[in-house]
């Protein structure tokens, strides 16, 4: 209990030493990590000619987003160090000579450099004397920012000696590995041309068998960093080379650090190649109920000719998805995933829709949207999932996953997407009603019913043209273009208000689309005037949640029965260019015996959603909360090629000119490209075809329908996480 205690004060300390020159103010060091694991597992833990006992942890956090300087200091000036303290008495047996003093004592450096204090008895004298060893430049650790000596590595000195390449000799008794896991004390100081000094502590463990992550500074805790390549559990998926399909337009390749997807020109085809790993990490010990997931997806783009002037449009869409599961062929179905929040981008939209339809507008949005073309620092996208927490997810079995996967429409698409890394983790769930409330709507309330918001729901079929690969043309309205009358499409369910369990809200009936066809329903929620409309801000997170219900089966044993389809909540740029949604891919997988977790998930009868609305259900119509994350574009991540100094919002500024540019919250203006809608769209899958490729299925998917209504959305602004910022790992 006394250690408990100790442990708590000393890891919110915070200590302020300094003379005070007129007008000067202290630096203040933000949300560090809390706690830094170094482990030896790694994706890249093994340098040629070594073992696994390379306890070393790249780029840990970025410390010029971790201070702020005083009044009167200028961020170039400021010094870092860190003092290590010793082991302690208690816990775990104290090892051989790692007592005080002892020669196995200090164990850590942070790039490079020991520690400017080293044991409790320096780092307390030092205090005392006005910390001239703190404070001191020859040991400072940090460097000019956004360079490789602006983030913190860590290394244990002790068991990965820098006087050695390898083998490395690694703990060396069970006390030391017990010892190294229970950690220790470090504290970081900073100070300033003014004499001012601050100071916070984290703790920082050696895990034997472990792998690098770290916790706290504001909620994140990293669980998986990626440096990728061909052998560390990720596949290919797509179809290269099936009957109909030419291999050359998309093609995936990797090295032993990158995973690439090479996209050519093409004519009237989709060009969808990815990769996925279906086991990163478990929903079960890391998840639960009361985390969200996030994937800081790391990207750059190389056109296939002239890679620095190619145009916009020559940057395929691409989706990247953080997704839940419990296998691999569960979640891979027919090339479908069980679920997942996905980020999309590109200079027109894939298979999304933008409400506009411009694509003049969509290219310009694209100058900031897509990657960086520097393999040196490439753009760093953000997509975060909140797993319906249903009981067949939280179970050992219960997975999640990451995938990136090229979503070329444009025949002028010709590039290679090269996926370089990433990291994966958690943070604390947001509760209803916290943060900024953008848009609120709510079926028969006198205040923010239907007719509070502009609510356009349009439906329309592909081409029946199911040649493999084939990019289907879509039909708009009762007349289609393509000359082929007669089309008939899903029923718009209108928000009529009704007061009846089951009609409350708006939605979409597929079951008038026959059999043969791919139809869609699309419903786009804005707000009715400019200056009411959600827009983005520098540096935030958009939290939508839907309430949608059904009368449909989640499933059935019996394949002549309808089932329920496929359906997304999303919220995007209402200009096209990206999309944050859940998706909820039914038929391909809720067929009985293959994925009892999508069941549970989907609205309808068979539902196990654990958070719903009582009102909105009763024996024969079910349903529950679906929540889609979007975050902010407008960060100094997405490109960092573009170079620039100051805060992150200044840098967001610069750094994304289209974006920035444009009208802002409150703002009478119309049609800004920071606009943001939400959207319930549903899917519903063609269940037979008749084509001549042999080896090719007639029967595509289940038979399956999408019947639900919405009855509410509440879109809410929320501060962006600390979750180190753009620390990949650099070349």
């Amino acid at each position: 209990m006394m250690k408990g205690f100790y442990v708590t004060l000393l890891a919110a300390s915070m200590s302020l030493v300094g003379w005070n020159a007129a007008f000067a103010t202290a630096p203040t060091i933000g949300n560090i990590p809390a706690e830094v694991k170094i482990g030896d597992s790694d994706p890249g833990d093994n340098p040629a000619g070594t073992d696994n006992n390379y306890f070393v942890f790249t780029n840990a956090f970025q410390f010029s987003t971790k201070v702020t300087p005083g009044q009167g200091s200028v961020a170039s000036n400021l010094v870092w160090t860190f003092g290590e303290f010793d082991w302690s008495a208690t816990g775990a047996t104290l090892p051989a000579n790692w007592g005080p003093g002892q020669s196995r004592a200090y164990h850590y450096t942070v790039n490079g450099v020991a520690a400017a204090n080293k044991g409790d008895t320096a780092i307390a004298n030092d205090a005392l004397a006005n910390s001239p060893n703190a404070k001191n430049v020859a040991n400072k650790i940090n460097g000019a920012a956004n360079t490789a000596a602006d983030f913190a590595t860590f290394r244990d000195v002790i068991w990965t000696p820098t006087n050695l390449t390898g083998p490395f000799p690694g703990p060396i008794s069970a006390a030391e590995i017990a010892k190294g896991a229970e950690g220790k004390f470090v504290r970081f100081y900073v100070s300033d041309e003014n004499g001012y000094i601050v100071s916070k502590d984290m703790i920082v463990k050696s895990i034997d068998g472990g792998v690098d992550m770290i916790s706290g500074g504001g909620g994140w805790t990293q669980t998986v960093k990626d440096t990728l390549g061909n052998t560390n559990g990720w596949i290919g998926t797509g179809t290269p080379g099936a009957p109909g399909i030419d291999v050359t337009d998309a093609q995936v390749s990797s090295s032993s650090t990158e995973l690439k997807i090479t996209v050519q020109t093409s004519s009237s085809r989709y060009r969808i190649e990815g990769w996925g790993n279906f086991g990163l990490m478990n929903y079960q010990n890391v998840v639960g109920s009361t985390n969200y997931v996030r994937g800081k997806f790391f990207i750059y783009a190389t056109p296939t000719v002239n890679p620095a002037t190619a145009p916009i449009n020559n940057v395929p869409n691409f989706r990247i998805k953080v997704f839940a599961g419990a296998s691999a062929q569960e979640q891979i179905g027919i090339n479908d995933f069980s679920y997942s929040a996905t980020g999309e981008s590109g200079p027109v939209a894939g298979d999304f829709y933008s409400i506009t339809n411009n694509a003049a507008e969509e290219t310009n949005a694209g100058i900031d949207i897509q990657p960086s073309r520097d393999s040196t620092k490439p753009s760093m996208y953000r997509v975060d999932l909140d797993p319906v927490d249903v009981p067949s997810l939280n179970t050992a079995a219960g997975k999640i996953g990451a995938s990136i996967e090229s979503m070329a429409t444009s025949n002028n698409a010709a590039a290679t997407l090269t996926f370089s890394e990433l990291q994966l983790g958690v943070y604390p769930a947001d509760v209803d009603g916290s943060g900024l409330a953008l848009l609120d709507y709510k079926a028969n309330d006198p205040t923010n019913g239907a007719a509070s918001k502009n609510i356009v729901q349009n439906a329309f079929n592909a081409l029946n043209d199911f040649t493999p690969g084939r990019r289907q043309e879509i039909y708009f309205g009762t007349t289609p273009p393509l000359g082929q009358a007669g089309e008939v499409f899903a029923t718009v369910l209108a928000d009529t208000g009704s007061a009846t369990v089951g009609s409350i809200g708006f939605g979409f009936d597929t079951s008038p689309i026959p059999t043969n066809r791919f139809g869609v329903g699309v419903a786009d929620v804005t707000a009715k005037t400019p200056a009411t409309m959600p827009r983005m801000s520098a540096n935030k997170r958009y939290r939508a949640r839907f309430h949608v219900t059904s009368s449909l089966k989640t499933s059935d044993t019996n394949s002549a029965n309808v089932r329920f389809g496929s359906m997304r909540v999303r919220v995007q740029l209402a200009q096209g260019g990206l999309a944050a949604r859940l998706e909820l891919p039914g038929p391909a997988n809720a067929a009985a015996g293959t994925n009892t977790i999508l069941k549970e998930t989907l609205p309808g009868v068979g539902t196990a959603n654990p958070e719903s609305v009582a009102g909105y259900q009763n024996g024969t119509v079910k349903g529950g909360w679906y929540t889609a994350i979007f975050n902010s574009l407008l960060t100094p991540y997405v490109h960092p090629e573009r170079g620039g100094t100051g805060s992150d919002d200044a840098l967001a500024a610069s750094r994304m000119p289209v974006l920035s540019a444009q009208p802002g919250p409150g703002n009478t203006t119309s049609g800004s490209y920071r606009d943001l809608a939400c959207g319930v769209d549903a899917l519903k899958q063609a269940e037979w075809v008749t084509l001549a490729f042999p080896n090719f299925p007639t029967t595509l998917f289940p038979k399956n329908d999408v019947q639900f209504r919405c009855q509410e959305i509440h879109l809410s602004e929320l501060p962006e996480v600390d979750d180190g910022g753009y620390n990949a790992t650099l070349p």
